[in-house]
């Protein structure tokens, strides 16, 4: 009887060894995989934040250069360096036409 137990523990152990191989061996390539996979993502990050930081630094340079570029004084020396001379007279305003109101009081009246 003894020998039965010993066979069939035998077997057991050799199916239960072989099952914990399986399922080390598959859990290893998967910590690998995924560990891999993580890496290369980190790697990708690293390159997108990279393009991120040069790319709004290339936007404040720009709105910088807008910024000087509206400026009153690059204006008037942009102005002065294409040869337009300074106004000297006197402005006047334009002041608001008020004959459609007009044309609207009387197509009411009527």
């Amino acid at each position: 009887m003894t020998s039965i137990f010993n066979i069939i523990d035998i077997k057991f152990c050799k199916t239960v060894f072989k099952l914990s191989l399986v399922f080390f061996l598959t859990s290893l390539i998967l910590q690998v995989y995924i560990s891999n996979k993580i890496a290369v993502e980190s790697v990708d990050m690293v390159k997108l934040t990279k393009e991120k930081d040069a790319t709004t630094l290339r936007i404040e340079k720009l709105r910088q250069e807008t910024s000087q570029f509206s400026s009153l004084s690059y204006i008037e020396k942009r102005a002065e360096s294409l040869g337009l001379i300074s106004y000297v007279g006197s402005l006047r305003s334009i002041e608001p036409v008020t004959v459609a109101s007009l044309v609207n009081v009387q197509k009411n009246s009527q």
